[in-house]
């Protein structure tokens, strides 16, 4: 990834064995990380621009398409922000994009300027409101208000709601249906908005859909989603939208990440981090960072994990999104307790369930409650610690190849200990099984040597 300075520091610095800089002292206080809470998150790097500046055309509420872009970088921002500020009297239609684009970089504000022109919006051209529904929609979706954000979606599914909006409102639905652990009906949302921006001729917006599609792909089955997509993906690695781009290294990162191919999978997440930064997508570069932080759990570098699970959290502390900030509490645990600091991992985890316990179904609860329980294990706990496996294989569909496999694993640990030798190996061949559809190379290691 050589145009990611950033990125390629951290990959020659796990290379060369090397380890944060932070002392174990300063570890312990994530507010040492904590990003500049300005307007924009300038992201990871030396604030150096990602890629050489596209020729632009200038923003004009006479081109209000121009305005509605799926992601627009710093400099942009800076422009829109300031035809904002230059106008004697704020057109509605500059408010509107401002919220749009601010929609992941200060979600609070952005509804707040939402509600500033309200009024004007309902006097003014229609899909003017929907685009306004549909950052609203956006903003539940973050706080975890599934309900209402399916709410607000729905009318904006017809037909008439326009080729962008319909086509957002699709992959924004996607989203939800993925959040409630359905993963079938976020692959089926998402095809919509594919057809639908292929259709209308939107090439940014066809290219994420693909790119959603291909990274959700790697979830059900990477034999399969590197068939299809690797080679596309590849290719869009260089894209110069750093939108396309970041689709393409979240692809190649959790593809290199199910083959247990830890190096590369740091390099790619730490780049879809940066990535996602510029241009103010920051659910994803939470996650991006999250998932840099297991690659150096899995390559027991935990000093290098827990800097980077506190990176995540700090980010996901700006907005207080529930499932980011339960994810990255999640890492956090398991860096603690690799670091044997046992005390820390539990108020970890147990903020993370309090956060996440509303949100059943979710694969994100699923894969805390996993942590939680390997965490009661690890205290010594053995029948508490196999109530709460057992809780998750209850769960069934919900969860995840992966969990549903590390909870049957979990199981077999602690019925090994309570001397249930038989039950053991049950448990510990279902952790078998589930890890082979999991594709997780990892996942089969463990269960096998369990077993």
């Amino acid at each position: 990834s050589g145009s990611f300075p950033f990125a390629n520091r951290v990959f020659r610095c796990w290379k060369k064995g090397g380890r944060s800089s932070r002392s174990d002292h300063d570890l312990r206080r994530p507010s040492g990380l904590r990003l500049a809470q300005t307007a924009s998150p300038r992201g990871f790097g030396s604030g150096e621009a990602l890629r050489k500046p596209e020729p632009r055309t200038a923003l004009s509420a006479d081109a209000p398409d121009g305005l509605f872009a799926l992601a627009i970088d710093e400099a942009r921002l800076a422009e829109l922000t300031a035809l904002h500020a230059a106008a004697v009297e704020p057109r509605p239609v500059f408010r509107l994009a401002l919220a749009w684009h601010l929609r992941q970089r200060e979600t609070r504000r952005s509804v707040a300027l939402l509600d500033e022109v309200q009024t004007a919006l309902e006097t003014a051209s229609p899909q003017w409101l929907q685009r306004a529904d549909l950052v609203r929609a956006e903003a539940a979706w973050l706080s975890a208000d599934l309900d209402a954000a399916r709410a607000l979606l729905t009318p904006l599914l017809e037909p008439v709601a326009g080729g962008a909006i319909g086509c957002d409102a699709c992959s924004l639905m996607a989203c939800v249906a993925h959040d409630r652990g359905d993963l079938p009906a976020s692959m089926a949302w998402i095809e919509q908005a594919r057809s639908r921006a292929r259709h209308g001729g939107d090439a940014q917006r066809l290219a994420v859909a693909e790119g959603m599609q291909a990274f959700w792909t790697v979830t059900a089955d990477p034999a399969q989603a590197q068939a299809r997509w690797g080679d596309l993906m590849a290719k869009r690695s260089a894209d110069p939208d750093p939108l396309v781009a970041l689709w393409s290294a979240l692809f190649r990162g959790l593809l290199h990440g199910r083959r247990s191919e830890f190096v590369e999978a740091i390099a790619q997440f730490a780049t879809a981090a940066e990535l996602a930064s510029s241009v103010g997508h920051l659910r994803r570069a939470i996650a991006a960072c999250a998932n840099v932080s297991a690659g150096y759990t899995n390559l027991n570098d935990h000093s290098t994990a827990l800097h980077w699970s506190h990176r995540a959290l700090d980010l996901a502390r700006l907005n207080e999104w529930p499932l980011s900030v339960g994810m990255c509490l999640s890492e956090l645990t398991l860096s603690f307790r690799r670091l044997n600091r046992m005390t820390e991992a539990r108020q970890a985890v147990d903020e993370a369930l309090a956060v996440l316990r509303p949100l059943k179904g979710s694969g994100t609860l699923m894969a805390v409650m996993l942590h939680a329980a390997n965490q009661t294990l690890a205290e010594g706990d053995v029948a508490r610690a196999l109530a709460e496996f057992e809780a998750i294989c209850r769960q069934g569909s919900p969860a995840e190849p992966p969990v549903l496999g590390g909870a049957h694993l979990g199981r077999a640990k602690a019925l090994l200990q309570m001397g249930r030798t038989a039950a053991a190996a049950e448990a510990a061949q279902l952790a078998v099984t589930h890890a082979r559809a999991s594709h997780y190379k990892g996942s089969q290691f463990l269960a096998l040597a369990q077993l």
